[in-house]
């Protein structure tokens, strides 16, 4: 057994970090004539304290689209090589005009099923916006730890034509895997305006996320995918909850900020009617997002009415933080 599989055996770091500890034993073996065993008992118990509770490398990657008053558009943010996704974002940046955060919606926020990328589209409503806006996709981006995938799941409601879909992407229900990200898709067979997300809520145990949404015509068909990304549980991970409050003022934004020394990992959210019900009227989702600096430190998202309404709603944020 080399020098990294011994490593890895011992404790389940990541590769790259296998890598470049079996090159420092080295080093140390040849210098002080130290066995290599002794040497890897040494440094598990010292990678691993720090390793078993911190996810190495987490950086925040960003991509733009250019401003214009395009009716669409879609943007990918890729992790720097050797890195893999965690957690996903996106929003929508309105340039110039007015009530263009009523108007454009995001259709969906996408980890590729490598986890090397985050994609995000947007569509204008199908009452148009004729300022100029652009479109932000964020990738919460780290080494790979221990069963990191991508878990993807349809709506199977039936028929096609519907007005509302709801799905759940499972990481486990025995708790040896747990939900670190999230991701939605809408698709539809015409483009896709009148189609609103709901939600894409993390289940409190962190075990799945439940995503909905919900269509005002029932002229196209179409569907919704749910994506969860999972991997073996991190030590000290909470999930933070901000709701704003209830009443039918518009735009509602609630930012969650995590605790010291934790960092955004995943990003989840939900609207709810007074009676906590998924909210089902036309409101797009303009920011699902790190805010503030790229510190990593809080998330936030903005919710606007598209047309006004008296129903009293809220909208709410659900951080996955860990070291």
């Amino acid at each position: 057994m080399d020098k990294r599989q011994e490593i890895l055996k011992r404790c389940p770091i990541n590769r790259q970090a296998a890598s470049w500890l079996a090159t420092v034993l080295s080093a140390v073996r040849d210098v002080l004539f130290i066995g290599i065993s002794a040497l890897a008992a040494v440094a598990v118990v010292l990678l691993c304290a720090t390793t078993a509770s911190a996810v190495p490398g987490l950086v925040l990657t960003t991509a733009s689209t250019g401003s214009d008053s395009s009716t669409s558009k879609t943007v990918t943010a890729t992790c720097p090589s050797g890195k893999a996704v965690f957690g996903t974002g996106g929003q929508v940046v309105i340039d110039s005009g007015t009530g263009g955060q009523a108007r454009v919606l995001i259709q969906s926020i996408v980890p590729n099923s490598t986890l090397s990328s985050v994609t995000v589209t947007a569509f204008e409503d199908r009452s148009g916006f004729g300022g100029n806006w652009h479109l932000i996709a964020q990738a919460i981006c780290a080494f790979p730890v221990t069963n990191m995938r991508r878990v993807s799941r349809d709506a199977v409601l039936t028929p096609t034509v519907s007005t509302t879909k709801t799905t759940v992407a499972i990481c486990s229900i025995d708790g040896t895997s747990k939900i670190i990200g999230t991701g939605f898709d809408i698709q539809s067979d015409a483009t896709p305006g009148n189609i609103f997300i709901n939600q894409a809520d993390i289940a409190g145990d962190l075990s799945s996320v439940a995503v909905a949404a919900s269509v005002d015509d029932l002229s196209p068909s179409w569907n919704l995918t749910g994506y969860a990304i999972c991997a073996a549980p991190i030590g000290d991970t909470s999930l933070i909850l901000s709701t704003s409050r209830s009443d039918s003022t518009s735009p509602k934004a609630p930012n969650a900020l995590c605790p010291l020394n934790t960092f955004v990992h995943g990003i989840g959210f939900a609207r709810f009617a007074l009676d906590g019900t998924v909210f089902k009227d036309l409101i797009p989702t303009s920011q699902i997002a790190v805010v503030g600096n790229s510190g990593l430190t809080a998330a936030g998202i903005v919710v606007v009415e598209n047309d006004s309404t008296i129903t009293n709603w809220q909208a709410r944020i659900s951080v996955i933080c860990a070291p």
